[in-house]
This record gives structure tokens, C-alpha cells and sequence, in this order.
């Protein structure tokens, strides 16, 4: 199963030979703004779909939703949204303005704000409490296989929590990262004005973008063999040497996403390839 925002509803697709499996539905807000532009029925994509309205959530925007396969949906953006019947009807949690989302094992979940303290929930969604580190607001977050967390601020500072979200220590600073991705071996990437890849959990990190034309990375997804993609305000790049080289995507592509089992959903402003 998929979800897509489109205009101020979403839409849930089911396929016939549906292989997503569950996981973060998590597109650049550049993306949905593509979807929403384009005709469903155009999307190139394998296997027989079906597409029907959700009975929600309904706002003016919504920058990705995840699924954890048992009915249970995470919808955010202009606000937190919960569904337990795979999005037939929903819960308002928030009003607050989600900018990332980033999930763990035991329904581990945190939500980063531009404007209010972040959110976590440790119960799958169904309670939340906000909370700051060290004087400072975290926005975007990633949690990895082994349960460690790392938070970001935008602007100065890398925070890394081994105990799901109760307690943070300083990482790396004089550094703005508004991204963060895994790779199959466990390092950690994190993107911003620079792209920095971490092999030790977090405890040093080492510059993977020097040779990108340019930046700041807003995206970052991984694929199993090792390809990273990074999307940036100039288009989709793609590195097959964990960094040494790049590569920029031909045409006009304006976001990329991964399912995390190896396929890709590059978006252009005219068509959606996977």
C-alpha cells in the first residue's frame, strides 16, 4: 500500500502485486507538489493499481505519512494525524507544523517543528510529549536498526540518544544538517550545507560532499548495494562510491525517494519515474 497527498485529501493506492512492504512513505513536500500536478493515471509504474480517496486527513498540506502495516498510519505536516484502520478515518493529535518524521523500533516515533519543541511518542503515535535538548530545538531526526537516535537543529549541531529520546549528547557542531540517511552497513549519513558519513555510530564524521556541485542536501535516501541519492534545490544527484564521485540525474528531477527495499521514485516536473 501507498499513500499520496493530493491537493488537500489523500489518496490511498493498493496494487495487485504490491511489494512495498511497510515503512516510511516519506516524500520531499516538493514531491507531493508534483504528484499533485500530475494525472494518476499517467504515473508510470509496474503492476496493476487502484486508487480511492482516504477519509482524510484533511489540511492544507501534508509532507509524508508512515505505515507500519497493521493498520495503524502516521500522517504529517500542517499537523499530526493517526489512523488505526489504514486511513478510513483519522485522529487530529497536533496542530503544530511537522517538518521531518522519523521512526524506531517499539513505535518510537519523533516529529520535528520549525516553530514549537519536537514530539516524541513511544507507544506507536498514541501518546506524545514535547522536549528540548540542551536549550535546543531539534527539527529533523533519524533512528537507526539498533535503536540509537540523531537529531539535528538546521543549523549548528548533530545530537545523538541512545535511549530512545531520553537523553542527548553533542555530537558534531558547526555543521547544518536538515537530512539524514542509513546505509546497509550501518553508517549514517547527514546532509545539509555538507554531506557528512559517520562509520562509528555518530562519534566522528567524515566530508562525503566535497566533491558535489552543489548545495545545501535536503534529501538523502540509500539504496541496498550502496547508491546514494541526494536531492538539493538543483536537482538529484547519484553517487555510487559513497561519495567520491557524482553524478547529476538528466532532466529536471525535483525529488527522490526510496521505499527502502530498493526501488526509487525520482519525480520531475513532469512525469514520476520509479
Amino acid at each position: 500500500m501507498k499513500l499520496i497527498k493530493r491537493g488537500n485529501m489523500a489518496i490511498r493506492v493498493t496494487r495487485s502485486n504490491d511489494d512495498m512492504g511497510s515503512g516510511n512513505c516519506s516524500l520531499h513536500r516538493v514531491m507531493f507538489l508534483a504528484l499533485f500536478v500530475l494525472t494518476l493515471v499517467n504515473v508510470p509504474m509496474q503492476g496493476q493499481e487502484f486508487w480511492q480517496s482516504l477519509g482524510g486527513p484533511y489540511a492544507k498540506w501534508l509532507s509524508g505519512f508512515h505505515v507500519t502495516g497493521s493498520g495503524n498510519l502516521i500522517a504529517y505536516g500542517q499537523g499530526i494525524f493517526r489512523s488505526t484502520n489504514d486511513g478510513d478515518s483519522w485522529t487530529k493529535i497536533s496542530g503544530r507544523y511537522v517538518v521531518s518524521f522519523a521512526s524506531g523500533n517499539g513505535g518510537l516515533y519523533f516529529c520535528g517543528s520549525k516553530y514549537e519543541d519536537p514530539v516524541r511518542s513511544t507507544d506507536a503515535g498514541i501518546t506524545w510529549e514535547s522536549f528540548s535538548v540542551q536549550g535546543t530545538r531539534l527539527m529533523y531526526f533519524t533512528v537507526g536498526p539498533t535503536g540509537v537516535a540523531f537529531g539535528s537543529d538546521g543549523k549548528n549541531a548533530i545530537f545523538r540518544s541512545i535511549d530512545r529520546g531520553e537523553n542527548w549528547e553533542l555530537v558534531r557542531d558547526s555543521v547544518a544538517v536538515s537530512a539524514f540517511a542509513h546505509m546497509k552497513d550501518g553508517a549514517i549519513l547527514a546532509g545539509g550545507t555538507i554531506l557528512l558519513l559517520s562509520s562509528d555510530n555518530g562519534t566522528s564524521w567524515n566530508d562525503r560532499g566535497y566533491a558535489l556541485p552543489e548545495t545545501p542536501v535536503q534529501e538523502i535516501t540509500t539504496l541496498q548495494d550502496g547508491t546514494i541519492f541526494i536531492f538539493s534545490y538543483h536537482g538529484v544527484y547519484s553517487s555510487l562510491d559513497v561519495g567520491n564521485t557524482w553524478a547529476k540525474l538528466s532532466g529536471r528531477a525535483i525529488g527522490v525517494a526510496s521505499d527502502g527495499n530498493g526501488k526509487v521514485v525520482v519525480v520531475y516536473e513532469d512525469s514520476v519515474i520509479v
